[in-house]
């Protein structure tokens, strides 16, 4: 997992806790206890939101050992159609790697809208989530 980084998380970045849990950054007060000047929301599994603090290293209430709501800088993923290669000339943004072709979305909504929508040109082979920790081979 990556470090919590205050500034990035100041500027939008996303942020997750450590047990993988969404996290909206509030505010930053440096003239507060510095153990909790970091304030913002945690969204619980049945979709409600607490509110939590931190310190400017994202740990929660400024505790030294490993807390499930210690925060990290969310990876980056991405989902990924894969289809058979036809040889068809394609002006999708692809990319083909041996007898396979990848089409790359943000999202898995998208993904699986496109992989209707290239099946009439394309032989559809499955959406891949794609994380720093899963990558295609």
């Amino acid at each position: 997992m990556k470090p919590f980084d205050l500034e990035l998380a100041k500027k939008g970045h996303k942020v997750v806790t450590r047990e993988g849990l969404e996290y909206k950054f509030g505010v930053h007060n440096s003239e507060m206890h510095r153990d909790r000047s970091v304030l913002g929301w945690i969204k619980l599994p049945h979709n409600s939101w607490m509110d939590v603090s931190h310190d400017e290293k994202g740990n929660y209430c400024g505790t030294i050992n490993d807390n499930p709501r210690d925060l990290f800088m969310a990876e980056p993923e991405y989902w990924v159609n894969i289809y058979e290669d036809s040889g068809r000339i394609s002006d999708m943004p692809v990319s083909v790697v041996g007898e396979k072709i990848f089409t790359k979305y943000s999202d898995a909504v998208s993904a699986g809208l496109r992989s209707v929508v290239m099946g009439p040109y394309y032989k559809y082979i499955e959406t891949v989530k794609i994380t720093p920790t899963n990558t295609l081979k």
